[in-house]
């Protein structure tokens, strides 16, 4: 299943109020979200600037913006990567499938980097109801 097919699927749960799935923004096979905002076709991203209009928590980064339309999602799980967190681009992508050369090499370099991050995605938690504050 291509990344894009992926997207409208959890879009599509997304509307629907799926509660029994899990979210995820990537995996280690698929492309950061920056990376996917750089290289997507333009409706498949239309569809994303039409979904984030109704979401609560907006930000000026639309990574963000993504990680929020996925934590405001009624999954039970809700799930993003480290890249994500960090707002990178193809650069820290882990796998391409069906390649041989230049997989798994990234790695971050300083915890200390996620603080900024974890934070927000703290926040985000709360807003949604997903931890207790």
């Amino acid at each position: 299943m291509k990344y894009n097919e992926c997207l409208y699927q959890l879009l599509y749960c997304y509307i629907q109020h799926w509660k029994y799935i899990s979210v995820y923004t990537g995996t280690h096979d698929s492309p950061t979200v920056k990376q996917w905002l750089n290289e997507v076709e333009d409706i498949q991203l239309q569809l994303f600037y039409d979904y984030k209009k109704d979401i609560k928590s907006k930000y000026d980064s639309d990574i963000w913006n993504f990680i929020s339309l996925v934590w405001e999602s009624p999954c039970q799980l809700a799930i993003t990567t480290i890249q994500d967190l960090l707002e990178l681009d193809k650069e820290a992508r882990f796998n391409s499938p069906g390649t041989q050369e230049g997989n798994w090499k990234w790695r971050i370099q300083d915890l200390t980097d996620l603080k900024k991050p974890l934070n927000v995605l703290k926040e985000l938690n709360i807003v949604n109801e997903r931890i207790s504050d």
